[in-house]
């Protein structure tokens, strides 16, 4: 398939360069030891309420999740974003092939190192903390794969911005940083205060991190779980429609200027 081979060309030439792919593991390591370390000191606080493997194994997942499906800016966004901002997009224009499965494909190889990490490191969250029975692992695969979705919708919508700002990193960045907190990458939804954790679950960025992680640490079907489902497919759809319709404008726009 072409777009398996596309990805594999921007993976093959991401492998010349050791520099870079020893970057990618040491940045791994000390994100997400900086996160266990953090929270390792603060739950001796909590009186046995978290254990420390459970935390140990919420971040390995939550770094994984949050990076294959892009909650933190992700490959997709930043690639398109960055071809735009280059004046590089139009060579897509003149392919035979969707614009958005080859950037996804390129994305996807020139970042073939994360990927794999990231998926390390959600393997040693399970054997850390396994899942508490087959739901969890049911529940995980559906919510992992409404947050694949979410977060490719989300990423079209940054990456789109580029075409309509001289310089969207501004922007980027204050939504990156806000995804990080809200999606339970960097602090744990359950710990928030009942109020404002119940706010957060409502919106869109929980269901990319905080929801795959929670589900495979649920036991039962109850209504926290469900409520948390049907947010995150209200999401998927809203974002995905809005990406839709977002591309589809910004191309036409790009192509009417004809630059």
């Amino acid at each position: 398939m072409i777009y398996f081979e596309i990805a594999k060309f921007q993976f093959l030439r991401f492998l010349t360069y050791p520099l870079e792919i020893l970057t990618s593991v040491l940045k791994r390591l000390v994100d997400t030891a900086f996160l266990i370390v953090l929270w390792s000191i603060i739950i001796k606080n909590t009186s046995g309420l978290i254990t420390l493997p459970e935390i140990v194994s919420y971040f390995l997942l939550a770094s994984g999740i949050e990076e294959i499906v892009m909650a933190h800016w992700g490959f997709l966004g930043d690639y398109l974003g960055w071809r735009i901002k280059l004046g590089k997009f139009s060579n897509y224009l003149l392919k035979p092939v969707s614009i958005i499965p080859q950037l996804y494909a390129s994305a996807i190889g020139r970042n073939g190192m994360r990927v794999i990490l990231a998926i390390v490191s959600i393997i040693a969250g399970i054997i850390i903390h396994p899942p508490q029975n087959s739901l969890s692992v049911a529940l995980f695969l559906v919510f992992f794969i409404t947050a694949l979705f979410t977060g490719l919708a989300y990423n079209i919508i940054l990456g789109t911005m580029y075409f309509h700002f001289v310089d969207a990193s501004g922007v980027k960045n204050a939504i990156s940083h806000m995804s990080r907190l809200l999606s339970g990458a960097m602090v744990p939804i359950y710990l928030f205060p009942e109020n404002f954790k119940n706010l957060i679950l409502l919106t869109p960025f929980p269901g990319m991190v905080y929801g795959p992680v929670n589900a495979l640490k649920t036991n039962q079907l109850n209504q926290e779980v469900i409520v948390q489902l049907f947010v995150i497919i209200f999401w998927m759809l809203i974002l995905n429609v809005g990406a839709y319709l977002f591309w589809n404008q910004s191309i036409k726009k790009y192509e009417a200027v004809g630059t």
